[in-house]
């Protein structure tokens, strides 16, 4: 299992895999070093199992490291802000953190402020549990035209994401809107589309997305249609998003 993790560390990862073998055992002779990389929900999964894996076997020292500064990940910017018992699950996270063989370290940015091979030299493994960093674009024309956004881009602008706050979202001029995508990502852009100001005001939906001029919600025009290759009833969704 944990070589699918995508663990490395220094002279491979020997020593994890020694110490994991004393699972049998309650002695704490025996420790490792754990960096993980990333402090969403794979980071912080990972950071429990490991946590309950260790706990009466061996020492544990656990890092995570975190490009931003506030630690949850999508968690925290990406799920919907009119779905918070989805968030819930922080409440678990923070149980992680509160650990005392657990160090969070925010605003560090892994391939500019330290180098995997250095975290490498640093603990006896490290996982990478971070997301993408980057779009995926549809190859249509005039996919970059104003008012055009991914829904990462989009997510991240109606949630407050920092790398997002400044995104030139402009609905004063508009009646409908087009989401391309019938996932739970797509469903909630067009259930946020759809929520009128009173709506929104009631979540935690970030104040430049709640002021911003909205789709009129008594517009007879109001349309957000899903467009997908598939049908569906096809989709991979969870009846909460519909």
């Amino acid at each position: 299992m944990i070589s699918r993790l995508g663990i490395s560390g220094r002279g491979g990862s020997g020593r994890l895999w020694r110490a994991f073998s004393t699972v049998g055992s309650t002695s704490t002779g025996h420790s490792a070093s754990v960096c993980v990389v990333g402090a969403g929900p794979a980071g912080f999964y990972t950071a429990e199992s490991l946590l309950r894996m260790a706990s009466g076997r061996f020492n544990l020292k656990l890092s995570i490291v975190e490009r931003l500064a506030v630690p949850f990940g999508l968690v925290r910017f990406g799920v919907a802000p009119d779905h918070p018992e989805v968030k819930h699950v922080e409440n678990i996270f923070q149980g992680v953190l509160e650990n005392r063989s657990v160090d969070f370290f925010g605003n560090v940015t892994v391939g500019r402020d330290v180098t995997v091979p250095e975290l490498m030299q640093m603990y006896d493994a490290v996982v990478l549990a971070c997301g993408a960093e980057s779009n995926r674009d549809l190859g249509l024309p005039s996919e970059h035209l104003q008012n055009i956004f991914s829904a990462r881009d989009f997510v991240g602008w109606y949630n407050a994401h920092p790398d997002f706050t400044n995104l030139p979202v402009d609905l004063s001029e508009t009646t409908d809107a087009v989401v391309i995508g019938n996932g739970n990502v797509a469903l909630d852009v067009a259930r946020i589309l759809m929520r009128n100001y009173e709506e929104l005001a009631r979540t935690d939906i970030s104040n430049h997305a709640l002021v911003r001029p909205r789709i009129d919600p008594h517009s007879r025009e109001r349309l957000v249609p899903l467009f997908h290759k598939k049908t569906l009833i096809l989709e991979t969704i969870t009846s909460d998003e519909c």
